[in-house]
């Protein structure tokens, strides 16, 4: 029966436990989102973002559009669907605090900035620059505040801008950096970040002017290819390993809790995930990317 098929609820038959400081975390699978309420269909979802209570924004890199959902009461309804001219490639995409979005196109390298009535503002253009290097953005991340952390790789360096666009100061890479690929924020205001092929995360207080290692090689802890990364409202982080489908966890200090959820096809497996987003609300939301859907879990601790 294909009547509103775009929701698909699958109960937890079994939970993963993972032991972590304060006691145990617990993932609950509560859904699977396959289309919108047209029926059409995920194709390749890389990004995904979100923000409380339970609002969630996928970049549908395939279908060339993002789709805004909130999952209030059991239900899940599609709030708008945006196919924009000036970001015509999303890639990723997050909530600003005022209810908008920013999105970045993966072609052009730009980042634009959608009003909350989900119509195109502006672009974010760096302004007030300390030298004249090239920035080309890889990705992004947005704080409380509305400052802009942009991933420059072309520069080797993460830019800290206001929400107009102004400079306000850089964290460079560390020179054994290879290839930063996500960034995220911490309830402290900290700045973390995601080596792809080193497996390791970096991270830098407002105080650092340069990326420091947070932990050991997470390939010794078989995280294979970390791709994306998310901070709970303790610090905890969750780290996308895509080349393994699960999700590594990490301490405040780095260490590693466990990995939770499997390789597979199956609801509550992965394959091939590029992205996630957790809110303070205990909602982690996963962009599986080679199962053309976005899954929702809860997190129980």
């Amino acid at each position: 029966m294909r009547s509103h098929t775009f929701i698909i609820m699958v109960l937890l038959t079994m939970m993963v436990v993972i032991p972590a400081p304060g006691g145990a975390v617990v993932l609950k699978h509560v859904m699977s989102v396959y289309a919108d309420n047209q029926e059409v269909g995920f194709s390749q979802p890389t990004g995904i973002g979100c923000a409380d209570p339970t609002r969630f924004a996928v970049a549908d890199s395939g279908n060339k559009r993002v789709v805004v959902f909130e999952f209030k009461d059991s239900a899940l309804s599609v709030l708008r669907t945006l196919k924009l001219n000036e970001a015509p490639n999303p890639v990723k995409v997050a909530f600003t605090t005022g209810g908008g979005l920013v999105v970045l196109d993966g072609k052009t390298h730009r980042l634009a900035r959608v009003n909350s009535e989900g119509k195109f503002a502006d672009y974010i253009r760096p302004s007030g620059m300390p030298d004249q290097r090239t920035v080309i953005p890889k990705n992004f991340c947005l704080d409380q505040e509305g400052k802009i952390y942009l991933l420059d790789v072309f520069g080797g360096r993460v830019l800290v801008l206001g929400p107009n666009g102004k400079f306000l100061r850089q964290i460079d890479f560390p020179e054994k950096v290879n290839f930063i690929s996500d960034l995220a924020i911490t309830p402290k205001g900290d700045l973390v970040a995601v080596d792809s092929v080193a497996s390791a995360v970096y991270k830098a207080t407002s105080a650092d002017s340069e990326l420091k290692p947070l932990n050991i090689d997470l390939s010794e802890a078989q995280v294979r290819f970390p791709v994306a990364l998310s901070v709970d409202d303790r610090s905890f982080i969750y780290l996308i390993d895509r080349h393994s489908g699960s999700v590594a966890v990490l301490g405040p200090d780095g260490s590693l809790q466990g990995h939770k959820l499997t390789e597979g096809w199956n609801e509550g497996a992965l394959w091939f995930p590029a992205g996630i987003c957790v809110n303070d609300s205990g909602w982690m939301f996963i962009a599986d990317t080679e199962n053309n859907r976005v899954q929702v879990f809860e997190i129980a601790r």
